[in-house]
């Protein structure tokens, strides 16, 4: 074996045969980068610096840096998710106008009935426009669910808080509010004791949104079994209301005007209905 000169660094072979023994190469890979407890039978993480050979302790330094970038690359991942979807984990309310416009002359009234919230909720659906709540749904009341209009997501596509009306408001006022509308652009007004009359079942009023890297889709969807009256015939059909909206923050604004939509296009889809229905 040649004598070491006084300028190699590099370590004698005793001690690199004992630095690659098991012992050592477990606490190299665990210890030294992954952070785990140090054996009691090893030797102090000083003493391995010691007798590391250069290139390995350059190795070493190059790889804190690397974990030290991903670090950095996580928590801009993190902000990025909050900056995007509000980072709200608990319960978002939202309060979406039904909007009015010009009225008919009068030509008569009409009676609503029953208004009601037939939607089936889930644990963890696959499918974000299925109805759910932050934690067991089984476990919520049906007038707890009566309030309920969506649920955020964040960056990844992974469930967050609750989306739900403001207090006092339900799905089944909003469904009574936009058939009032409809039938007051046919020119009837509202009220008891009508010989005409309407009614709803609502499966669908939900709204969710698709997440992008520096755009988020927002959609809402309302739907309605709807029965009428007029003049002792009966009619019956569904009519479903869609509304789209883009924006770069969940913000309510941005969850309001996606619901906003789909009642535009719901009640001009249910006074087409009403007109061919005699109203």
């Amino acid at each position: 074996m040649r004598k070491n000169d006084q300028n190699d660094v590099s370590p004698p072979m005793d001690d690199l045969n004992t630095l690659y023994s098991g012992s050592f190469l477990k606490f190299l890979g665990a210890t030294h980068f992954l952070h785990f407890p140090l054996p009691d039978d090893d030797l102090p993480a000083i003493c391995i610096l010691n007798i590391l050979p250069r290139n390995t302790l350059i190795l070493a330094n190059s790889l804190k840096k690397i974990l030290a970038i991903m670090k950095y690359l996580l928590l801009l991942a993190s902000l990025t998710s909050c900056f995007f979807t509000s980072c709200v984990t608990g319960r978002r309310t939202i309060s979406p106008t039904v909007p009015v416009a010009a009225h008919s002359a009068s030509k008569g009234s009409v009676e609503i009935m029953s208004i009601r919230d037939v939607r089936v909720f889930q644990n963890k659906p696959s499918n974000p426009s299925t109805p759910s709540v932050k934690g067991d749904h089984t476990q919520m009341s049906a007038a707890e669910k009566n309030r309920m209009a969506g649920r955020q997501r964040n960056t990844f596509g992974k469930a967050m808080g609750d989306i739900a009306l403001s207090p006092g408001d339900t799905i089944e006022n909003k469904m009574r509010a936009l058939i009032t509308e409809a039938f007051a652009r046919r020119g009837y007004t509202v009220r008891n004791g009508s010989r005409n009359r309407a009614s709803a079942d609502v499966p669908k009023f939900w709204a969710w949104f698709t997440p992008g890297m520096w755009y988020i889709k927002f959609e809402a969807v309302i739907e309605a079994r709807i029965k009428v009256t007029k003049g002792g015939r009966s009619r019956s059909f569904t009519l479903t209301g869609k509304g789209t909206n883009g924006g770069q923050v969940a913000s309510n604004a941005n969850w309001n005007h996606a619901y906003e939509l789909a009642f535009e296009d719901f009640i001009t889809k249910l006074e087409a209905e009403l007109q061919r229905s005699g109203f």
